[in-house]
């Protein structure tokens, strides 16, 4: 399903292009990393546009409100003063709303080069009411929080009309007619306080844009997310907490993770994977570590031992001890942004297509019955011909290995794998090795010129 919804979403976003009369071309930059170019089918080039660079869709978006503004939002505003009826399914409107969306925006910024490839070989067609059904889906999620919010206020309510969403507040003496739900549609004209005005939005989302998210944020900061047992108590649960860019504020209740593992500089990213499960976790562990000490460290065997049997999650000790950098503890948990394509991604996502790798979790070292890292890595340093004399896998502990390179018998180049790595991974190590392999050429280049040198010095000083 996830992956349909990406297809119709980039489905509309080429209907957009089409419009703004523009085509998207792959290229490669100077730095040979793959990036996406609008072509000017008007030839304007406005703002030598056709010379930028974007990595993701969601950085074309951005780059085109002058032709939102043009194409979509000044006609929508113009019908509006002309009292035409605009349609739910009316183009325009659709695509205003998909350019407000946030799930359409995080889709748009996770779509790079080889991903767009990929989603757009398939040739099915969508019609406009997928969008909406995924719009739709959105709105039930904002129109959710929405009420959530209102239901704390005693004067205000929202009202669903066929044309819009109003936001009212009726008097004080009919606040128990509210409550008991008396209050609709159809009458609540006559429970109007007319000290305030009738809002008009046209989404749920544009409500929460405009007036809730700011109310949300004022009582996190005068409200408690949980009561002294640890038990949720504020009135949006966390996880629609994190869908609105507030996970973090829940940090105060973890101060052991913020003491003892996650930078300063992280901890806004860090709260918006995890459950709440997951953080309870994390800080009982380093309570366990850090306070209680009834974890310990095994240096002969490189692993964690426990004074009593409970549960305990080593990866936020492997972080909090600086033996596991950020971004490796949270690529194991949360699914990353991923970084810009270079042609080494788009090789080793060639190589994994072509051998059918979908994930590396039954990899390991060489003398074990499963797939081989040794293997993986053999193949793709003969796809980018590096040439190495010899390339072996061992464990270090379980599920995690080393890989070693040997150019030849007195240079060689170590990497990390794990089953859990993925394919940035894999690339991140592929560039560590290139790195080497190159240093490592370069040295044999100075031998031999050092040696041609010294063979004709030596014939010079003979004669």
């Amino acid at each position: 399903m996830e992956e349909r919804n990406k297809q119709i979403i980039i489905n509309f976003f080429n209907q957009m292009l089409n419009v703004y009369e523009f085509e998207l071309m792959i290229d490669i930059n100077k730095d040979t990393e793959s990036i996406f170019r609008l072509i000017d089918m008007q030839k304007v080039n406005l703002g030598n546009i056709e010379q930028e660079e974007f990595y993701s869709l969601e950085d074309i978006i951005n780059k085109l409100d002058i032709y939102h503004n043009d194409y979509i939002y000044k006609p929508l505003e113009d019908r509006k003063m002309n009292k035409e009826k605009i349609r739910k399914d009316d183009w325009d409107m659709v695509a205003k709303r998909y350019l407000e969306s946030d799930t359409v925006a995080k889709i748009l910024g996770e779509v790079q080069t080889t991903e767009y490839k990929e989603l757009t070989n398939n040739k099915a067609n969508f019609s406009i009411n997928d969008m909406i059904k995924i719009l739709e889906e959105e709105e039930k999620f904002y129109e959710s929080v929405c009420q959530k919010y209102v239901k704390t206020m005693s004067k205000e309510m929202i009202i669903k009309t066929k044309k819009d969403i109003l936001h009212i507040y009726i008097e004080d003496d009919y606040i128990e007619l509210k409550e008991n739900g008396k209050i609709n549609k159809k009458n609540f004209t006559k429970y109007l306080d007319n000290n305030f005005g009738v809002y008009h939005y046209e989404t749920c989302k544009e409500f929460f844009d405009a007036y809730v998210k700011d109310c949300i944020a004022y009582d996190l900061d005068d409200l408690e997310l949980m009561e002294g047992n640890g038990k949720w108590s504020f009135y949006i649960s966390f996880e629609e907490l994190k869908r609105i860019g507030y996970g973090y504020m829940v940090k105060g209740y973890y101060p052991l993770i913020e003491k003892y593992a996650v930078p300063q500089d992280k901890l806004y990213d860090f709260y918006e994977h995890f459950s709440l499960k997951q953080l309870n976790l994390f800080e009982k562990t380093l309570e366990y570590y850090f306070v209680e000490k009834s974890i310990i460290y095994d240096e002969k065997y490189n692993k964690y031992e426990t004074l009593e049997n409970y549960s305990y999650d080593s990866n936020i000790l492997d972080l909090a001890c600086g033996m596991k950098k950020y971004e490796d503890f949270i690529s194991k948990y949360a699914k990353v942004k991923p970084k810009k394509e270079t042609l080494l991604s788009i090789i080793v996502r060639e190589y994994y297509k072509e051998n059918k790798i979908k994930d590396l979790k039954d990899y390991g070292e060489d003398n074990t019955e499963n797939y081989h890292f040794t293997d993986l890595y053999k193949g793709l340093l003969q796809r980018l011909d590096i040439k190495c004399e010899y390339i072996y896998t061992e464990e270090k502990e379980p599920g995690e290995y080393t890989t070693t390179v040997e150019f030849d018998v007195n240079n060689k180049y170590c990497v990390d794998t794990k089953g859990y790595d993925d394919i940035y991974k894999v690339v991140h190590n592929l560039d560590l090795i290139g790195t080497e392999y190159k240093n490592f050429i370069q040295k044999q280049k100075e031998k031999i010129i050092t040696e041609v040198d010294y063979e004709i010095n030596n014939e010079y000083n003979y004669n």
